[in-house]
């Protein structure tokens, strides 16, 4: 989705160069060196890279939500981001999970006003996570297919007997893992997933 906008925006009526301008503030929901935040830093970086925003306009910042989830972290936080960012004007905001979403909107709204942003790892009800529609929030759920992948596994293990199903433990994890015992209970043959 960020590599359609940088290439989007280079493809607009904007000279050559308005891209290196432009500046990215990536809010990761829990610790930046999570397998998830890291692997999506990188390809959102090199994407960036790859259309123009150079490295050093791209901004990372891990708001470790998890491991601090008192009110007086997030008063702290929050002063933190304003004396970090007081000087820069960003031009896209991207969330990572509903957490560092729910953070920008209510906590962090005056202090980046206007900003679009792009929230990723999010659940597929994502409605109930957004409450101000007067701000732009685009925003990507994964909508995985549990039985085109069921059905791959079935010819590749034809006598397979049981199904099981990984996830993480946060949130969004369970409610995918609960949407696919639901859609990998009906009609398969096998016993109920694990």
């Amino acid at each position: 989705m960020l590599s359609c906008w940088a290439r989007e925006t280079g493809a607009q009526t904007q000279p050559p160069g308005a891209l290196s301008a432009k500046k990215v503030l990536v809010l990761h929901a829990h610790e930046s060196q999570a397998p998830v935040f890291a692997q999506t830093d990188s390809g959102l970086s090199k994407t960036l890279l790859a259309g123009g925003l150079p490295i050093e306009n791209q901004f990372f910042d891990s708001l470790d939500l998890r491991r601090n989830p008192d009110r007086a972290y997030g008063r702290a936080l929050l002063e933190q981001l304003r004396l970090k960012y007081r000087h820069r004007r960003f031009d896209v905001i991207v969330t990572m999970f509903p957490e560092a979403l729910d953070f920008f909107l209510n906590e962090a709204h005056a202090l980046f006003a206007n900003i679009p942003v792009l929230a990723l790892y999010m659940p597929t009800d994502i409605a109930s996570h957004v409450n101000d529609a007067s701000r732009r929030v685009h925003w990507h759920a994964a909508r995985l297919d549990f039985r085109g992948t069921l059905e791959i596994a079935l010819k590749l293990v034809p006598a397979a007997k049981r199904a099981f199903v990984v996830s993480g433990a946060h949130a969004v994890d369970r409610r995918q893992e609960d949407r696919a015992r639901v859609e990998l209970q009906r009609g398969t043959g096998l016993a109920e997933p694990d």
